[in-house]
């Protein structure tokens, strides 16, 4: 015959019946099937209905059915299963639309003030067209400018550059970081581990006073090479009778074996002390990976 609506998905179902086999002094027994509470069966115990509910005759969840009172041996058991699941629907893929989502399965989370490094993200694949989970220290992973490190000369030492002679510059004594412990306070100079391309900033002051400086300059070159014409070199800054000449540059390190520092070189006649001065950071060497290039 024909319906009003949409046609039933199942016909003709006939409720499920389970007989117990009933033991002496005993309360709990086990269901064939998983209810979600004691309303999903009628029990009889002797041919009789028994009323649902824990205050009452007895109850039930999952698979397990609890009676208030113990059965006797003589007595005889069965349920009828009305409230059991006898089908599965699964939405069509794409059916879940956004309307009806609930906006507090996101608004209603309790918000994280910081994310661990083991907390996943949701990213979309474009190439997959496929929600993909990241962790947070993979997400992050190439988008912070590290290898990174700053530092400087504390006052406490000094260095000699003689008249017309480069000197490697060594006395970057104290760290004000260093990401990746890249740098070596001991040789000044900062191998990255990581290649890529990397921005440097360098200052030099001139402890001796009074001097008279003709011609000056400070050069951040990459494996101790610093020839004015080599292609290491990161630049340099040209400065008269003055006590402190700062650099700035990028250098192309291979990750591995490549090593950047600093080096001074001064014309004025003697020998020059650099260093820097108690509380103040004069004399100083930094650099950071460049991201995107």
């Amino acid at each position: 015959m024909p319906y009003i609506g949409n046609t039933p998905a199942l016909d003709y179902i006939s409720f499920a019946v389970q007989n117990f086999t009933v033991t002496a002094a005993t309360t709990v027994y086990t269901l064939d099937y998983s209810v979600s509470n004691e309303n999903d069966i009628a029990l009889y115990i002797n041919s009789v209905a028994q009323r649902p509910g824990s205050s009452f005759a007895y109850s039930a969840t999952g698979t397990t059915l609890t009676l208030t009172s113990a059965t006797l041996a003589t007595d005889t058991m069965y349920a009828v299963f009305i409230g059991r699941a006898v089908q599965t629907v699964t939405p069509a893929a794409g059916s879940v639309t956004n309307t009806m989502l609930s906006p507090s399965v996101i608004t209603g989370q309790t918000a994280e003030t910081s994310i661990a490094g083991g907390d996943s993200v949701l990213i979309f694949d474009d190439s997959a067209s496929a929600l993909r989970k990241m962790t947070r220290t993979n997400f992050v992973s190439g988008l912070d400018n590290t290898p990174a490190f700053m530092a400087f000369n504390d006052g406490s030492t000094t260095q000699a550059a003689a008249n017309s002679t480069g000197v490697e510059v060594t006395i970057f004594n104290t760290e004000l970081f260093d990401s990746n412990s890249a740098f070596n306070t001991t040789t000044g100079r900062f191998t990255p581990q990581v290649a890529g391309k990397y921005f440097f900033t360098a200052s030099i002051y001139l402890t001796s006073n009074p001097v008279v400086v003709n011609f000056s300059y400070i050069i951040i070159g990459k494996n101790n090479s610093f020839s004015l014409n080599s292609t290491n070199e990161v630049g340099f800054i040209d400065r008269n009778s003055l006590s402190t000449i700062t650099v700035n540059g990028i250098l192309t390190m291979n990750g591995t074996t490549d090593f950047a520092s600093v080096q001074f070189q001064q014309q004025s006649g003697g020998s020059i002390n650099i260093g820097g001065a108690s509380g103040a950071s004069l004399t100083f060497f930094g650099g950071y990976r460049l991201i995107g290039v």
